[in-house]
């Protein structure tokens, strides 16, 4: 039995539709699978700092008192590549981070100094309930500037010549 040729013209187009149908679907596929990989080299890069930096807690524990604020922010710009790293304490009274140790140059130490009229050693920076939370809830972060940092307490515009 032969086809009409309207029967003929539907089935192409058809065809043409699932074609058009299966495209797209691949595109889907390669981005979902492009954003898993992305996902995945995130969560691989994560664990490998958390692996290091659980080698680095042991190191601590063998570590002088003296020694042991040089060695953190040393490792610390060691395993994320930053420029500057400080060890702050939490001061529950005030709510405020102070900055215990920095691993600022002297002449950054002075830089420092000059734009903002304070010394990084003891700057203190309020922290609100929510910024307590975060920093309180995250395993580790990175912090991208000084303003982001001090939680805005030094300006965007002084916190990107620091």
């Amino acid at each position: 039995m032969k086809k009409s040729n309207t029967d003929q013209a539907a089935l192409l187009l058809e065809i043409q539709k699932l074609k058009q149908e299966k495209k797209l679907l691949n595109e889907a596929f390669e981005i979902l699978t492009s954003e898993s990989k992305t996902k995945e080299d995130s969560l691989k890069r994560r664990n490998d700092i958390l692996l290091k930096l659980t080698d680095f807690y042991s190191e601590l524990a063998f570590l002088p008192y003296t020694e042991i604020y040089p060695c953190i922010v040393a490792k610390i710009k060691e395993l994320f590549g930053v420029k500057g790293a400080w060890v702050t304490s939490y001061d529950e009274e005030s709510s405020e981070l102070v900055v215990e140790f920095s691993s600022l140059s002297l002449e950054e130490n002075a830089r420092f100094y000059k734009l903002i009229g304070r010394n990084v050693l003891k700057l203190r920076t309020y922290v609100n309930q929510e910024n307590y939370s975060k920093i309180m809830d995250e395993v580790f972060g990175i912090v991208y500037s000084v303003h982001d940092l001090t939680f805005g307490a030094i300006p965007d515009a002084i916190g990107k010549i620091i």
